[in-house]
């Protein structure tokens, strides 16, 4: 895996955890 794929794959899961916090707690 590249490093490119490692950053991107990290924003997805910071993304994805920030919008279902935001959804638990508007």
């Amino acid at each position: 895996m590249s490093f490119m794929d490692s950053l991107w794959i990290a924003n997805t899961y910071i993304m994805d955890s920030l919008w279902i916090l935001s959804i638990d707690y508007p």
